[in-house]
């Protein structure tokens, strides 16, 4: 067990909290633990201003380290500027980044979907977006009749598309979003495995949900 645990990938994440919300972080660590360890953690913030006051209890609850950052300038962010610094000194960027995550998609479903805010996310886009791009993928993948795993298709798309996201369109899971735009036919098979294909011209096959 501690031979995996040591394995598993370092992540440093650093924070601007001049332009973050706090109701990120909760997400923002599950994300980063889905792939393997948030060993540095800072903030990077003037914390002697009452800017920043929400921030204060969630530094103690993620084990966040703060780093202050005057703002002796106005209109001057040292913030971004001292995260930048710090992540050259943490980071090699000898491969270019292979994954981006917009931090909309990071905030509770609480939060996104409360009475007193909009229904949907500024960054949310409709489930026919993501058409091309599902097209692309299964276009990719050698197939005799049309069917392809879904597996494999999710895993070419984030390959394809860095920033792609099923939560911009709406959803927690690629076979709800492909389900959803109408365009392809989506089937559990043996083994509990999931298959998709566009749907034929004539639209004479139905969709089988679980």
């Amino acid at each position: 067990m501690k031979a995996e645990q040591e394995r598993l990938p370092r992540f440093a994440v650093l924070i601007d909290a001049d332009n973050t919300s706090p109701q990120i972080v909760g997400g923002l660590f599950e994300e980063v633990a889905k792939f393997g360890e948030a060993s540095v953690r800072r903030i990077y913030g003037d914390f002697s201003g009452p800017q920043l006051r929400s921030w204060f209890d969630i530094l103690q609850k993620h084990a966040i380290d703060p780093y202050q950052q005057f703002a002796y300038t106005k209109g001057k962010n040292a913030s971004d500027i001292a995260l930048v610094i710090d992540a050259m000194d943490l980071e090699s960027f000898r491969q270019a980044c292979r994954r981006f995550i917009y931090t909309e998609n990071l905030l509770p479903q609480a939060v996104t979907s409360g009475a007193d805010t909009p229904s949907k996310s500024k960054s949310l886009q409709p489930p026919s977006a993501a058409i091309p791009i599902l097209e692309k993928a299964i276009s990719q993948i050698e197939s005799e009749d049309g069917w392809v795993m879904l597996g494999p298709v999710g895993q070419h798309i984030s390959n394809l598309f860095s920033d792609f996201d099923v939560r911009s369109y709406g959803h927690s899971k690629l076979s709800d979003l492909a389900r959803k735009t109408g365009a392809f036919d989506v089937e559990k098979i043996e083994g509990g495995h999931m298959r998709i294909r566009a749907k034929p011209a004539n639209g004479s096959a139905k969709t089988k949900t679980r």
